[in-house]
């Protein structure tokens, strides 16, 4: 014979509150850091012997950075390959890593476009070490669009790191520059 009882009411309101707490951390805290107007991004994947990375913004926010003036409807990856080399320019500007000896170079590796509900973006990938060990510490100097917009952020996401054993991580935020903390 089965000897299940209903929980009482005080229980039952508990298990109901535990129940929304769980929901609203999966459904609703989870896409906090989601693509949101006013962000932009650098995606990383640390490997052992190697960094590798993408640059996330929007078209508009691209369009306010440098001044291209283009509607974003009108602009195709076509078109943002006659500008690529400003766009290249504008980023190794403004976005700078460092180990502990000296500045690494961002070499760009593709160009992408991506439309999600809030607008267009732009992904720029690249790569800042190949073929080499990779350093205990990077340093880096974020300053996107911080001269056009003060509320601007950028965010930092570590997508793969393999000592930590991070892997496909697209969510976690791991720091957030703006234009008082750029670094």
């Amino acid at each position: 014979m089965n000897n299940f009882k209903f929980p009482s009411p005080h229980r039952a309101r508990m298990m109901l509150l535990i129940f929304m707490a769980i929901f609203a951390t999966v459904f609703i805290w989870s896409p906090l850091y989601a693509h949101k107007m006013g962000q932009s991004y650098i995606f990383l994947r640390v490997y052992d012997n190697s960094i590798t990375g993408l640059f996330d913004i929007t078209l508009r926010d691209l369009n306010k950075a440098m001044d291209l003036n283009a509607p974003d409807d009108q602009i195709t990856v076509a078109n943002l390959n006659d500008r690529i080399d400003e766009i290249h320019a504008y980023y190794q500007e403004n976005v700078q890593f460092f180990d502990i000896e000296k500045r690494l170079p961002i070499r760009f590796t593709g160009l992408d476009k991506r439309k999600l509900k809030i607008g267009q973006y732009v992904l720029l990938k690249f790569s800042i070490i190949e073929d080499a060990s990779t350093p205990e510490t990077i340093i880096i100097d974020y300053n996107v669009l911080f001269n056009k917009d003060p509320n601007h952020l950028g965010l930092l996401v570590i997508e793969h790191f393999w000592k930590a054993g991070v892997f496909n991580n697209e969510s976690q935020v791991s720091l957030i520059f703006s234009p008082s903390e750029h670094r």
